[in-house]
Parts: C-alpha cells; sequence; structure tokens
C-alpha cells in the first residue's frame, strides 16, 4: 500500500512539474505562435509579431555582450547566442508578459516559450549557466530563476566556469 501511495504521489508532482513548466496557459499571454525571424543574441530575438517585425528581450536572463572588452566573456556571449539560436532558429515561440510590456528601447519583454513544446527558454538559460538571472527588477519568476542560477554557479556551467572552450 505504502508503495501504490508513493507512486501516486511521484506521478502527481511529475504532473505538476509538467503543468507548470509546459502547459500552464495562464503563463502564455495568447495562443499564437510567433515565428522567430532571428536571434540577436542570446537574451534578445527577433519575430514577426502580427505581421511587424519585433525585438524581444527575454525577461530575467542576462547574457555576456558581444562587444565585451573581456574577452572571456565575448566568447561565453556567443555561446549563449549559438545556444539561444539552437533552440530557436526556424521555430515559433509563445509570448507571456509580466509587469511592463516594452523596455526604454521599445523591446518587447517577455517569457518566451518555444512552440509547440512549450519549452520555457528564459529558466533554460538561467539553468544551464549561458545567462545569470538578471533581477534588477522585479518579475514574478526571480525565485526560481535565482534557484536555477544558484545550481549552474555551483555545477560551473556556462557563465559560472573558469574556462572557456
Amino acid at each position: 500500500m505504502r508503495i501504490v501511495f508513493g507512486l501516486l504521489v511521484i506521478c502527481a508532482l511529475c504532473v505538476a512539474y509538467w503543468s507548470l513548466f509546459f502547459l500552464d496557459s495562464e503563463r502564455v499571454s495568447s495562443e499564437t505562435a510567433y515565428r522567430v525571424e532571428r536571434v540577436i543574441d542570446g537574451d534578445t530575438i527577433r519575430i514577426d509579431y502580427n505581421g511587424k517585425s519585433e525585438s524581444v528581450r527575454l525577461i530575467g536572463v542576462d547574457t555576456p555582450e558581444m562587444d565585451d572588452r573581456n574577452e572571456e566573456l565575448r566568447m561565453l556571449a556567443k555561446r549563449a547566442a549559438e545556444f539561444t539560436r539552437g533552440l530557436l532558429a526556424g521555430k515559433s515561440v509563445y509570448l507571456q508578459f509580466d509587469r511592463e510590456r516594452r523596455d526604454k528601447f521599445g523591446r518587447l519583454l517577455a517569457y518566451v516559450y518555444r512552440a509547440p513544446d512549450r519549452l520555457f527558454v528564459n529558466l533554460e538559460l538561467v539553468r544551464l549557466g549561458y545567462s545569470r538571472a538578471y533581477t534588477k527588477y522585479p518579475f514574478k519568476y526571480s525565485a526560481l530563476f535565482r534557484e536555477h542560477e544558484r545550481q549552474a554557479k555551483a555545477e560551473g556551467l556556462g557563465v559560472w566556469t573558469n574556462t572557456v572552450d
């Protein structure tokens, strides 16, 4: 009986996790999938947004800059951009907005989910160490992002490594 109960608890947790990250319709602002036109860098993409080309800045992530003076950080920036490109090139995405819809540069600010599997791209960048959690401004998943950043740092992943391949 305990084994059956334990299995039921594990199944319930798996379903809850899966629904949190992949099926939660509240997380996605609409069921419209927008075609990714190109990846600008690790944390910015360009999409066809209702017939208009728009830049989207991923909320809660901060990848190194391609024009950084530090060569190691430039290499990490290229790796982050390549990773994002690998996730999104030729794909479509769902968007979810938070408090602010645009930044001071006019870019859309969004949580990005790859269609059709709804992979949470923002979190994936932090989880695998391609990005730091950008917590300067409040956002609803900041605690989750900080925890995944802590794990990536402990494992020495991506921006948290001492060497660059």
